[in-house]
């Protein structure tokens, strides 16, 4: 059993825990950025912002410079957004940002992570890009396309098969 001495079970206390690496921060009155992580849209995950890949944001900027390029209407649609992250001015004028340039490029990363803490976009997103994929959706996936329907299952099977854990790691390895 795990006994917090630190805060009540009613404090404003938050805990995070990154799904790729496992790390974990937390405190009292602590958001997402304090923790410098970030979290999925589309799947409510929670990612160090290490992994959020600067190929996956540099493509989403420029696929953002390019629609309000070529289309005014998804221009404005996009205006809040693109200002809360440096690219576009008051007139919705698309500003000319070298992204090549290093210095640059991670002025707008950073600008770019503490726009979206609380939920990047599906585009940059690591398990929607599948850069990524979590022990649990690795283990669904394996375990729904493999005859066994739940894990239940899968260690009757092991049980059956091997004597012992050290046995089933050596036939995984493939010794």
């Amino acid at each position: 059993m795990k006994i917090r001495s630190s805060f009540v079970s009613n404090s404003s206390s938050s805990s995070y825990i990154c799904v790729i690496c496992g790390h974990e921060e937390g405190g009292r009155d602590i958001g997402l950025s304090e923790c410098s992580m970030v979290q999925g849209k589309s799947t409510g995950d929670v990612y160090c912002e290490r992994h959020i890949h600067s190929e996956l944001i540099g493509k989403y900027i420029k696929k953002l410079t390019t629609v309000l390029d070529e289309d005014l209407t998804k221009a404005y649609a996009h205006r809040d957004m693109l200002n809360s992250i440096g690219l576009t001015n008051s007139e919705l004028g698309i500003k000319c940002v070298n992204l090549s340039n290093k210095e640059v490029y991670n002025e707008y990363r950073t600008q770019f992570l503490e726009a979206f803490v609380d939920e990047i976009p599906t585009e940059v997103c690591p398990m929607e890009q599948l850069t990524f994929v979590s022990d649990h959706t690795a283990l669904d996936y394996m375990l729904n396309k493999s005859e066994f329907t739940n894990k239940d299952q899968l260690l009757t099977f092991l049980k059956n098969t091997f004597d012992v854990y050290t046995n089933v790691k050596k036939h995984i390895d493939g010794k």
